[in-house]
């Protein structure tokens, strides 16, 4: 397969992938973007490894909290993926409580635990046991995978077996030990399919830090 010349012009070698020609770019981070496709997919583009790897372990329709991969195009540029991927829905939502609920039973308070229930809900109780995961006796940097793997992996199992999202926790902390990377969030990173919330782009390769469309 041949490649554009991507490290000589980036920007000209995506506008003139035929995938992407015409494209409009309507979502877009630091390692990568997301294109309009049609009404039932996207095209999303990246050069962050442990999103690329997240996409093609967990996104192949065994786990509904996952977004599910179309096609994968592999590699359209030197280090730039691209997969079509299905469309899901961005919505905004305030916070139910749920994760303070949460956060109140990791610190011992006798509180019933309950899944999250919006974006926010997620990002407020991750963050929380990210900076509070001990490991091997230490407390661990939130910078370190296995604050986020160890973290991931309590709320699977305060929420227990019976809570839908217990096995795309579980999924989810193997992920991230395997892959060495961390979590990645922001509300905007989950979204909604029909009104179920999917992680929609929940990690990020640590020290990632090439900006894509920083042109468009």
């Amino acid at each position: 397969m041949s490649f554009f010349n991507f490290n000589k012009n980036p920007d000209r070698a995506l506008r003139q992938h035929p995938l992407l020609k015409g494209k409009k770019l309507i979502g877009r981070g630091l390692m990568s973007g997301v294109f309009d496709c049609d009404d039932e997919c996207v095209y999303v583009v990246t050069c962050d490894r442990a999103k690329y790897l997240f996409y093609q372990e967990l996104c192949d329709g065994k786990h509904a909290f996952f977004p599910k991969v179309l096609e994968d195009h592999g590699s359209i540029a030197r280090d730039v993926k691209l997969l079509r991927v299905e469309r899901l829905e961005k919505r905004i939502r305030r916070a139910s409580g749920q994760g303070e609920i949460c956060i109140r039973q990791g610190r011992g308070q006798g509180v019933e635990t309950q899944a999250c229930r919006t974006p926010q809900d997620w990002v407020r109780l991750l963050n929380w046991v990210a900076d509070y995961t001990e490991h091997d006796g230490g407390k661990l940097r939130r910078t370190e995978p296995w604050a986020y793997q160890a973290g991931v992996l309590r709320v699977a199992a305060w929420m227990g077996q019976s809570e839908p999202h217990h096995q795309a926790l579980i999924a989810l902390s193997d992920f991230i030990g395997d892959a060495r990377c961390t979590l990645d969030l922001q509300p905007s990173n989950f979204m909604y399919r029909g009104a179920a919330l999917v992680f929609n782009d929940p990690v990020s390769h640590m020290g990632g830090d090439m900006d894509l469309f920083a042109g468009w």
